[in-house]
């Protein structure tokens, strides 16, 4: 990095520090815990948007750190907590966005009896179109009387993911699928 890209750095980090001064959130953002929350996003997206040159690489090459750092915290808190991830499907709907570093995916299974994934998991799909785990970020459930309901999950794709063992959440926990 040049002088020039860290003195923007500095002063996108002082220009951040004095908008988020707790008088300034009392007094751009009030009392509501969402308003100041958006208010504290906002400043901070402003300042990173100001970047440019080597200072924007550097956020960038950031920001793709802590993602691998965070992609690599699911990964392991799976295997350690839940072991094997879940392989579910059949898929009934996928959707696959590229937003900037990284793939979002939007996956809709059908669920029989209840949630079988929860906030945080790292989930596999019975499709080839998907081979890559999925991150799980959001669920959305729609149960149905008398069929089985839909699960929606959306969530991060995580790169280089397609052999993770993974077991078929409905055969029991001893059957295991190579991806």
């Amino acid at each position: 990095m040049t002088p020039n890209d860290r003195a923007a750095l500095a002063g996108a980090r002082s220009t951040a520090r004095a908008a988020l001064r707790p008088e300034q959130i009392d007094a751009k953002a009030g009392d509501q815990v969402l308003d100041r929350l958006n208010y504290r996003e906002v400043v901070v997206a402003e300042a990173l948007d100001s970047l440019h040159d080597g200072a924007r690489r550097y956020d960038d090459a950031f920001r793709l750190v802590d993602r691998l750092i965070e992609q690599a915290a699911a990964l392991f808190s799976q295997a350690v907590v839940n072991g094997p991830a879940p392989r579910v499907g059949p898929v009934l709907r996928c959707e696959r966005m590229h937003a900037g570093s990284h793939d979002w995916a939007e996956v809709v299974v059908p669920e029989p009896c209840g949630l079988f994934a929860e906030l945080g998991d790292v989930v596999m799909f019975n499709t080839p179109a998907l081979p890559d785990a999925m991150h799980v970020e959001g669920i959305t459930s729609k149960i149905k009387l008398e069929r089985w309901g839909t699960a929606t999950f959306a969530g991060r794709l995580l790169p280089d993911s397609a052999g993770l063992h993974a077991r078929w959440w409905l055969q029991g926990s001893d059957a295991v699928e190579s991806g």
